[in-house]
């Protein structure tokens, strides 16, 4: 059984919003943090990105 998991993301400069199913999150737009964020997430992810209008 996989666990898929919908995931949509807003991109600012400073910052992603993330909405997923289980919960709405914000972390800093890093290298960094989103590999830590990436990490947690089920191999079955689906992510969708607003890219920003600059």
């Amino acid at each position: 059984m996989t666990s898929e998991m919908l995931i949509g993301i807003d991109a600012a400069k400073d910052e992603l919003v993330i909405d997923s199913e289980q919960e709405l999150l914000t972390i800093a737009n890093t290298a960094e943090a989103i590999d830590a964020w990436l990490k947690t997430l089920p191999t079955e992810s689906y992510i969708g990105l607003e890219a920003p209008s600059d």
